[in-house]
């Protein structure tokens, strides 16, 4: 194994997505994989678009947004983008855009099920890693509706007691 395909199993290693994965398992999925370099400003996935491939962060910055432009969120060196879309054959939730030049790793949803298929246990550990990822995406989401639901109640209270406040001539 050479110093590059060891720093690219490490970096695999540390996706959520693919926690638990052999040694020999990341060495195939980094066969499947190709090398990109993308531009500053480039558009990567487009919300509603089919999910063909996914991609590693190797090095840059990635910014998501909602459909308006609002920011979502980065995504740093190291961290996936695409993956829910590549695994639940459901449209791309966001928008990725690089923020300044950007390499990174693209995975095939075509290879990446098709590894799959050949390694039952590695299909396994990749749903199984996926219901986790879903489930804390899913809390993280519930908290954020619930910040939201207190500031509009508290929004609502403020409301009513200036509208109660009896008139001063």
């Amino acid at each position: 194994m050479t110093h590059q395909e060891y720093q690219l199993t490490r970096i695999i290693s540390k996706i959520p997505l693919f926690y638990g994965l052999t040694l020999e398992q990341m060495m195939t999925l980094l066969k499947l994989s190709r090398p990109v370099v993308y531009e500053e400003n480039q558009r990567i996935y487009k919300l509603g678009d089919p999910g063909r491939d996914m991609l590693i962060l190797l090095d840059g910055k990635l910014v998501a947004t909602t459909e308006s432009g609002e920011p979502l969120g980065e995504i740093l060196p190291a961290a996936p983008a695409g993956e829910l879309a590549v695994i639940t054959d459901q449209p791309r939730s966001a928008n990725i855009t690089t923020a300044v030049k950007s390499k990174a790793l693209v995975i095939s949803r075509q290879a990446l099920q098709i590894l799959m298929d050949r390694d039952p246990d590695m299909h396994v550990r990749v749903l199984d890693n996926l219901v986790k990822v879903l489930s804390s995406r899913l809390r993280a989401s519930n908290r954020l509706i619930d910040r939201q639901a207190t500031a509009i109640h508290e929004m609502r209270e403020k409301t009513r007691e200036a509208a109660c406040e009896p008139c001063v001539a």
